[in-house]
Parts: C-alpha cells; structure tokens; sequence
C-alpha cells in the first residue's frame, strides 16, 4: 500500500493586512491542506516588530509531509506581508490506513504516598515536663 505520511501542524503567523490568503497560497501551494482556521484579530504590540506598531494574528491547522515543512519556513519568510510565524507539530496521520496514529502517552510512574500519621497530642502535665528538661 502506498501510504503518504503527513503531519498535523499549527502554523500561528503576524500579517500586516488582515488578510491571511499569502500564507493559506504558501501552505496549498506546498502540498498542504488548510484543516482549521481562526480568524486574523487584530493585536497590538509592546514593541515594534519590522517598524509595524499592530499586526493580524492568525491560526491555521495545516495537513503537510514533514518534508514540506522547510521549504513552506522559507516561503513564509520571503512573503512581504507575514511579520512573524511559528509551525508546531499537533499530531500524526497516515494517509492509506484506516486508523490514525496516536501521540504515546508517557506514564509517569506511581508518586509515593505520604502516610499520614496523627500528631501526637500532649496534654499540659506533659508539656510542662518537657519545659523543665529544656530549662535544666
């Protein structure tokens, strides 16, 4: 069977237009299937980034081959209107199975349980022995 492995990535970028078409061309035009998408929003920044004030922040879940993924980095960085981005791996499919596959879960091992043991309660006869070892 021919199965084409394809990662699930979330791709966050910074545009100056609200627009977010170059990156969704640059994520098609590599291969890639646009999954999800959250709508640019407009963000205001601390400091300037590439002498913007303001920026559109937007969100896609994009379908891609790992292989893609270096030459879709250079496409984003040579298109004009993207300020900043990021590509994180959310998950894994495999094109041609039936199942997906799943990220491994760790199990961290058992934490060692505290036994709590009850304070020992003294009454006053008791503390005022103690007093007077402690002054002696």
């Amino acid at each position: 069977m021919n199965e084409i492995e394809r990662n699930i990535y979330e791709i966050t970028f910074y545009t100056k237009e609200e627009n977010a078409a170059p990156v969704k061309d640059a994520i098609r035009a590599h291969h890639g299937e646009v999954m999800e998408e959250r709508p640019p929003e407009k963000v205001r920044f601390e400091f300037p980034v590439k002498k913007e004030s303001f920026a559109f922040l937007g969100v896609f879940r994009a379908a891609l081959a790992p292989e893609e993924v270096a030459p879709l980095t250079r496409a984003l960085t040579l298109t004009p209107s993207v300020l900043r981005f990021l590509i994180t791996t959310a998950k894994t499919i495999v094109e041609g199975s039936r199942e997906e596959r799943k990220p491994v879960e760790r199990k961290r091992p058992p934490s060692p349980r505290v036994t709590s043991s009850e304070p020992e309660v003294l009454t006053n006869e008791a503390i005022e022995k103690k007093i007077e070892e402690i002054l002696q």
